[in-house]
């Protein structure tokens, strides 16, 4: 997934009012039952008002896309896509004929247009969109279309010549750069009602989608859909709900340049960090991997955020190891946590004699929906579990480290170090001087 924040956002939004947005439902109008009659109302549709259409195109197994349709009585038109920067600027011109047979009255477009630009993935098949729509119905100034060859939809939505500058102006594609702009400034955005706390945003570039999620009881709910783009806002192909508002498109304030989601009356601004805002707790195993991964200062990597509280329990048991009848030497100590289990394995790895082994010792934990971990151990399986065996050598050895898991609970923080990614920081509830910092990512030592 690329998430906005680290690559170039090209985006643009659907200029409408609400009754132009589609996310209403329409009720249908009476259509003429004969073919021929269908078609002459069709043709006066198209030919009416300003003969410039905004569009939503929604291929049936595909994602949304904007377009913009200017067509003449003599069967020219110029259509313009969201897809990239050029699409949304350089018009691309093609034809369209108006037919009908004995069930229903249909445009077809020639090649040429930007309707060819558009693929997806149907089941293993990468198929273009349609490029002929019947009529199915219409509602003011909105044309139902269905594709004849996939079913997909096409919404044609009836433009002013006002509206229709910000097209031809090149307006549409002008938003790519305004709203890259905005969200280079920072790493992670969000917003943050007072029904939810922060919601955090993420938009997936490449499958125009976009993810929102935050915090509820103490597990991570998940809102998404696809979305097309726009002047100035991105408009979610299916409304987005969180908690009790529900937002139709994400708009862009020209005068401030700030974004912001609005239901009704209420607005909520997107505002940018350098970290997320979600807890970490609600984030590992879902956003993150759910490890915190503590390599030997002495053999690997010291990290910062260690106490000297819990460094002195750390030498401890690496002493511990050393003095052994192995001379063992601590490598890593790992928590691994399965968060639909509700278990976790700390894994050791250790070296004799410059070979690595590792043991597991397996815990229970509960969390409450502050994010407070308590660790409880299970008996090891030495018979049928070679590295609960492994674990079991070494056991004596570092009990500093393992009485420490057992005696303390914990919280599980972002520790922002100035590196390449984030450090997950644990923190003894019972005795906040123990805290120490590990990485978010499962330890392998050949």
């Amino acid at each position: 997934m690329r998430i906005l924040s680290f690559y170039t956002l090209l985006v643009v939004a659907v200029l409408t009012s609400c009754n132009k947005d589609g996310l209403e439902n329409y009720q249908v109008e009476k259509t003429h039952p004969d073919a021929e009659e269908m078609l002459a109302e069709f043709t006066r549709t198209l030919h009416s008002g300003s003969l410039a259409w905004q569009a939503v195109l929604n291929p049936k197994a595909g994602k949304s896309y904007t377009m913009f349709f200017k067509m003449d009585k003599g069967g020219n038109v110029w259509t313009l896509l969201d897809l990239n920067f050029t699409t949304a600027r350089a018009p691309k011109a093609g034809k369209y004929r108006l037919s009908s047979d004995v069930n229903n009255a249909s445009i077809n477009f020639s090649s040429g247009t930007y309707l060819d630009d558009v693929t997806h993935k149907d089941g293993y098949r990468t198929v273009g969109a349609d490029t002929s729509y019947s009529f199915k119905y219409m509602n003011g100034d909105t044309v139902m279309l269905s594709g004849n060859q996939y079913g997909d939809e096409l919404r044609l939505i009836n433009i002013t010549t006002e509206e229709e500058l910000y097209f031809e102006r090149g307006i549409l594609g002008n938003a790519f750069i305004y709203l890259y702009n905005f969200f280079v400034q920072k790493p992670y955005f969000s917003l943050s009602t007072p029904d939810t706390g922060p919601v955090q945003i993420i938009i997936d570039v490449d499958n125009r989608g976009i993810i929102f999620f935050h915090g509820k009881d103490g597990e991570l709910v998940y809102a998404s859909t696809d979305y097309s783009y726009g002047v100035n806002k991105i408009l979610l192909k299916t409304p987005v709900r969180i908690g009790p508002h529900v937002f139709y498109e994400l708009s862009v304030d020209e005068a401030t340049g700030a974004f912001y989601l609005a239901d009704g009356n209420k607005r909520f601004d997107l505002n940018g960090a350098n970290m997320p805002v979600i807890p970490l707790h609600l984030l590992l195993g879902n956003e993150y991997p759910p490890y915190v991964s503590l390599p030997s200062p002495e053999y690997i990597e010291p990290l910062p955020g260690w106490s000297d509280t819990f460094k002195n329990i750390w030498q401890q048991s690496a002493d511990g190891l050393r003095n052994s009848e192995f001379q063992a030497s601590l490598l890593v100590f790992s928590f691994g946590m399965d968060i639909q289990k509700k278990t976790m394995d700390i894994a050791v790895f250790f070296a004799i004699d410059n070979v690595t082994y590792q043991g597991v010792f397996p815990y229970k934990y509960t969390k409450t929906n502050d994010g407070v971990y308590k660790f409880e151990a299970l008996p090891l399986d030495v018979r049928n579990n070679q590295l609960h065996l492994n674990a079991s050598v070494i056991q004596p050895h570092l009990k500093p480290l393992l009485d420490m898991v057992r005696d303390n609970s914990f919280t599980v923080n972002l520790h922002d170090y100035g590196g390449p990614s984030f450090l997950a920081q644990m923190t003894s509830v019972e005795r906040p001087g123990i805290y120490f910092t590990g990485h978010m990512t499962q330890y392998y030592i050949p």
